[in-house]
């Protein structure tokens, strides 16, 4: 079974320049310390087609995703994304 963990953070801003912020991968970086890059092509704002190149490092083991935003809704609806390749993995010598 898994571990659930909340947290609520008042955040002074219109809750449009939150969401845009958040739907923004190239942010992940600054909440999420297992990514070690990420790149967004096409540059420019978030959406449906845009995708996240990320490298994110687990339990010792570096990996690669691809990740392309399929939908997007409005300040109250995240983006969903799916993975459009596996992951390479980089380390332990791994394809």
């Amino acid at each position: 079974m898994g571990t659930q963990f909340e947290a609520t953070v008042d955040i002074d801003r219109p809750i449009e320049e939150v969401f845009a912020h958040l739907a923004d991968g190239e942010h992940d970086p600054e909440f999420s310390p297992r990514v070690q890059g990420i790149k967004k092509e096409p540059t420019g704002p978030t959406r449906v087609g845009t995708v996240f190149h990320s490298t994110a490092k687990d339990a010792g083991m570096t990996s690669r995703r691809d990740f392309e935003i399929s939908e997007r809704g409005g300040a109250d609806a995240h983006p969903l994304a799916r993975a459009v390749q596996e992951p390479r993995h980089r380390d332990r010598g791994r394809p």
